[in-house]
């Protein structure tokens, strides 16, 4: 039973002495849906969940119904969530997505969605709706980001709540799967309260009022027809400070693979790969969701253990001819949403970006003199040297990956693999993650490799593209860069 009213009167949160939220005050009648946009780190998932009863405030939230004896479902879906293994324990780690072993402990697709709803129609039909069929009997720590985002969505969807909260609902999914969700949601909307977080430019055809967050406080309270974004101040990096090291060119291929197949069980999830970048290039690996780049990605990281097994060779050596997974870390930078998903947050920010220099997500030695100043140089660039101390947890989304991505480039690596490096972050601090990206790969020959689902979220800079289709490539485009010299 949808509400007939959600009001929400003088709400505050303050958290460790911090004001998340102040003075909250308004109105959701009956047939309305809210969409809440904003800049990063100005409220919005709080106030998300303080609506669905899972965050302290001050004031109140009200759900208004005509009948009383009723109550209300709610249902909050966040970012991203974590899951338990068949032992009950949620204690995983990044790359045991890439060992078939290690997934033996893992409940299925299926029987994760099965302890939400016990009615297989429905299951099978939401797992036809986002192209998830063949993926029932996968066990979840092997789905990929946008595979993990839809599963979300099934459970949400399954749960038929009067209130549906979804957290930056469309993250991570690639286009075919927005617009599928987006008809979804147009569909339930008759049924079911909704409220979004999204970007100002992502307003579905649904939502009729937006509430913009700024620093805590509703800045706008409108009607989505009349919503005018507030013009955001540009995010600008300190680049003065950048430690620009140009890294020599050589003729000799940074990565080249010879029909690389990768498979778990009879599962292909890549096929007959054929592959060769040279340093300095920049491409787009692109493809739906479930189509391999993540595990593309994963060979090169040194993430995969399948790679010993294939034609790959990187840096100039074949893998499985003595070298270390240490040796091949070291000259690769990596960001993604799965290593941030699986990232100790309890570390402090300095020690996060430190850690990039030895590649394990912890500080556990001291730093020389030349990293400890690269870490306070990336510190200044980004704009987060007066939170080195503070615990990453305690940061923004957006913040938070800035400090990954900070980590991802303080040891200079000769490549820069970037895996939806813009998730989490505002409008403004895309535009100058790109801009700076692009500045680095012009300035220093840094070999990159960056995955999106969002054209507008791609450095000017790439121009080769590498685009997958269930685990083979669908086309392959190359415009050599001309190199730089030393």
């Amino acid at each position: 039973m949808k509400p007939e009213a959600i009001i929400a009167s003088d709400i505050r949160v303050v958290q460790a002495g911090r004001t998340i939220l102040d003075g909250i005050n308004f109105r959701l009648n009956a047939g309305d849906h809210l969409a809440i946009t904003g800049k990063s780190g100005s409220g919005k998932t709080s106030l998300a969940r303080v609506m669905a009863g899972m965050l302290f405030s001050q004031g109140k939230i009200e759900y208004q119904q005509p009948d009383q004896s009723a109550s209300i479902r709610i249902a909050y879906m966040p970012p991203s969530e974590t899951w338990k293994n068949n032992s009950n324990v949620s204690d995983f780690y990044y790359q045991q997505r890439f060992n078939s072993c290690d997934a033996e402990d893992v409940e299925t697709v299926e029987a994760s969605l099965g302890k939400t709803c016990k009615d297989q129609t429905a299951i099978d039909h939401w797992l036809e709706q986002f192209q998830l069929a063949h993926r029932r009997n996968a066990p979840l720590i092997q789905l990929s980001n946008g595979e993990q985002k839809k599963l979300q969505l099934i459970r949400h969807l399954l749960q038929q709540p009067d209130v549906l909260i979804i957290d930056q609902a469309f993250t991570g999914l690639d286009t075919g799967s927005r617009d599928t969700l987006l008809e979804v949601l147009e569909k339930i909307s008759a049924t079911t309260t909704l409220v979004i977080i999204t970007d100002h430019h992502i307003l579905p055809s649904f939502i009729t009022q937006v509430a913009e967050l700024n620093d805590g406080r509703l800045q706008q309270w409108t009607t989505s027809e009349s919503y005018q974004p507030t013009t955001e101040n540009k995010h600008v990096f300190a680049t003065q400070f950048l430690p620009l090291t140009v890294h020599a060119h050589s003729e000799e291929p940074v990565i080249d693979m010879q029909d690389v197949t990768i498979k778990y069980g009879e599962k292909k999830l890549l096929q007959h790969i054929n592959w060769t970048v040279r340093n300095g290039e920049g491409w787009l690996i692109r493809g739906h969701n479930g189509a391999g780049k993540s595990t593309l990605l994963s060979l090169i990281t040194a993430d995969n253990p399948q790679a010993y097994s294939q034609n790959i060779t990187l840096f100039g050596r074949r893998r499985g001819s003595g070298e270390s997974i240490w040796d091949i870390k070291k000259q690769v930078g990596f960001v993604s949403p799965e290593l941030h998903k699986f990232f100790d947050t309890g570390i402090t920010v300095y020690q996060a970006i430190g850690s990039g220099f030895f590649d394990v997500m912890g500080l556990y030695r001291q730093l020389s003199q030349e990293q400890n100043d690269a870490v306070l140089r990336w510190m200044l660039v980004l704009g987060l040297e007066e939170k080195a101390n503070q615990p990453l947890s305690a940061l923004p989304a957006g913040q938070q990956r800035w400090v990954l991505i900070a980590r991802a480039m303080v040891k200079q690596p000769k490549v820069l693999a970037l895996d939806e490096p813009c998730q989490g972050l505002d409008a403004a601090q895309s535009e100058a993650f790109l801009s700076l990206v692009t500045k680095l790969h012009a300035a220093t020959n840094v070999t990159l490799l960056y995955i999106s689902h969002f054209a507008t979220e791609v450095p000017a800079s790439v121009n080769n593209l590498l685009e997958l289709e269930n685990g083979t490539i669908k086309k392959i485009t190359v415009q050599r860069k001309q190199a730089i010299t030393q």
